[in-house]
């Protein structure tokens, strides 16, 4: 790609068809201006039929934009050479040259970053901001794009979701009135207490018989707890958690235990 010949050719007044082919050629061009890319690239660049192409290129020819080579076996090889007021010294007719497209000039690689355009002279339409910027390489505009969305971004703040926040502080447990049978609570009623607590998880446990108290009244046990700690009465707490309560009784007390009740108690004194 030869932007040197790209942006001389824009500024020629040509219909559409010779100046797509001229700018199609360019692309394909060393900045001497030889190219040889086959008709069927051309038309595919240009959006153009073959036989729309050849009348462009030949009516280039005979304005003198353009000079055409046909070397059997190689193809044909184009020399741009766009009539303008201010031209490139190294772009002119190559006379008098015998050697194949491949020993002619190599063919820049195309992701080469091009080297920058000279202004041309007399070019009304270069003051448009919008032929410039398409005239720019893939490389510049994607640099320009980034640089303003960099701009753009500065200063805003992040979204709420990004932005670090403190995690939350745990909130403590009330603390729990023990009854006032608990005192007479012995090791296997502490054993009961731990394994109605793997049974039935921590919270419920701690929720409704942390301050319980568990005791051995053969061939049964009692669990007592404050009248203030179930909500929905005594005995729905017992259908919830009796089957749940008769096997922790039996893995402290033995499985001799044959029922397990619940009694409240109401100011130290076990309700009736």
């Amino acid at each position: 790609m030869s932007i040197k010949i790209m942006t001389i050719v824009w500024e020629l007044e040509l219909p559409d068809s010779e100046k797509l082919a001229l700018l199609a050629l360019a692309d394909a061009a060393n900045d001497e201006g030889i190219c040889w890319p086959s008709m069927e690239t051309l038309a595919r660049k240009c959006s153009k039929s073959d036989r729309t192409l050849q009348r462009a290129i030949k009516s280039l020819c005979d304005k003198g934009h353009l000079s055409r080579d046909e070397r059997p076996g190689h193809g044909i090889l184009y020399r741009i050479h766009p009539r303008h007021g201010v031209t490139p010294d190294t772009v002119s007719p190559v006379t008098g040259t015998t050697g194949t497209p491949d020993t002619v000039s190599p063919k820049p690689l195309l992701n080469q970053i091009p080297p920058k355009a000279p202004q041309a002279q007399n070019a009304s339409a270069a003051n448009d901001e919008g032929d410039a910027y398409w005239r720019l390489p893939i490389e510049r505009k994607a640099a320009e794009a980034a640089v303003k969305a960099r701009r753009t971004c500065r200063g805003k703040r992040r979204p709420a979701e990004l932005q670090a926040t403190a995690p939350p502080v745990p909130r403590e447990p009330e603390p729990i009135t023990p009854v006032a049978a608990k005192a007479r609570e012995d090791a296997r009623s502490q054993t009961m207490h731990a394994a109605l607590k793997a049974i039935i998880g921590e919270k419920a446990w701690r929720d409704w018989f942390a301050g319980a108290a568990m005791l051995h009244t053969e061939p049964g046990v009692s669990v007592i707890v404050s009248e203030a700690m179930p909500p929905f009465g005594r005995q729905s707490l017992e259908d919830r958690f009796s089957p749940a309560l008769l096997g922790a009784a039996r893995r402290a007390f033995g499985g001799e235990v044959r029922w397990v009740r619940l009694k409240v108690e109401a100011h130290g004194a076990l309700a009736v």
